[in-house]
């Protein structure tokens, strides 16, 4: 953002800073419902009395906000808890997944549940939850939320120590990473559970954890609750950069007190701002706006790197040896055309 408003204005920095804290914020609501429905299915704590979903989702969305507000410094602190408990959930549905298809261990499933292969062609059937029948793009504005964390440790380069290092660097190997945890999941449950059973069970891959399903379901809602409280602190962050540069006359209030100042007035709007998908209840209803967001924000910028590169600004001397202007053209088409 700095950048980028530095040197094509702050117009067009502000436009894609704004798409940025939007698709940040409703990512919170995102993680926020995600983790609420998980205690719900997960231990059965559904209905217990009217629009629970969004009553407990506003009451979280509340303690992450306050969390935030006390400091950034107890968020980094449970970052590693939360880390921890996601790794060794995943290591336990992971091997649970294994041991089902060899038939050591049955978990919550039956060995109806055990087909080996019958995923391999796609099958779009009806959804029972809307009458309508999903296609690829559809699906794929439901999952591309989940790897829209590739801008956190750029969103808080203030508060690291050689930015220009640690943000390329923790970049590619969180997306290495992931994208190796995500297939080896896909193959896994893929390839060894029958389509009926991973169409009917939101929560499949707990069911076959091992040693014990509850192992997994408290780091699914470990692992909501951690990426809420990430988008809840570069947020406001975002938004009190924002209302520092005078993009947007109204945010001026917003303005933190020193650079160096916890964004309280920013936090308290997007703790508003990110209730209000909450109120839909429905992690469906929402993944589809972040989505845009993000893929027209992923455009902006790569379109403005394209410019810099182009036109050889000179406050635009990029370090990663890696980047050349034809790559950032290339993601700039890809972005605007899958929006």
């Amino acid at each position: 953002y700095f950048v980028i408003s530095r040197t094509l204005g702050r117009e067009i920095g502000g436009a894609i800073g704004i798409l940025f804290y939007l698709g940040t914020s409703i990512a919170c609501s995102m993680y926020v419902l995600g983790a609420i429905e998980a205690i719900e299915i997960g231990f059965n704590l559904g209905g217990l009395f009217p629009f629970d979903t969004e009553t407990l989702a506003l009451i979280l969305m509340m303690l992450i906000a306050s969390i935030v507000a006390v400091g950034v410094k107890y968020v980094n602190r449970g970052a590693v808890i939360f880390l921890g408990i996601v790794l060794v959930s995943i290591f336990c549905l992971c091997l649970g997944c294994i041991l089902f298809a060899t038939g050591a261990f049955q978990g919550e499933l039956d060995a109806s549940a055990r087909k080996f292969g019958d995923n391999m062609t796609p099958y779009y059937g009806l959804d029972p939850d809307n009458g309508k029948t999903p296609s690829f793009l559809s699906l794929l504005a439901l999952f591309y939320p989940s790897v829209t964390g590739i801008m956190a440790g750029s969103n808080r380069s203030a508060v690291l120590a050689d930015p220009s290092r640690s943000i390329p660097k923790g970049t590619l190997s969180a997306i290495g990473v992931t994208t190796f945890l995500y297939l080896t999941v896909v193959w896994l449950f893929g390839t060894t559970l029958s389509r009926e059973a991973l169409l009917n069970d939101k929560l499949i891959v707990t069911a076959v954890a091992w040693p014990a399903a509850v192992v997994v379901r408290v780091g699914i809602v470990m692992s909501c609750v951690g990426a809420a409280l990430q988008c809840m602190t570069g947020a406001p962050r975002l938004l009190g950069s924002l209302a520092a540069d005078d993009c947007i006359g109204f945010l001026k209030v917003l303005k933190p007190a020193t650079e160096s100042a916890n964004p309280t007035r920013a936090i308290a709007v997007t703790w508003m701002v990110a209730s209000i998908p909450c109120l839909a209840g429905n992690l469906d209803a929402i993944t589809p706006l972040i989505t845009i967001f993000f893929l027209e924000m992923y455009a902006g910028i790569n379109l403005s790197c394209f410019l810099l590169s182009v036109l050889k600004a000179p406050s635009f001397r990029p370090t990663f040896r890696c980047f050349h202007w034809t790559t950032s053209l290339l993601g700039f088409i890809w972005c605007l055309g899958l929006s």
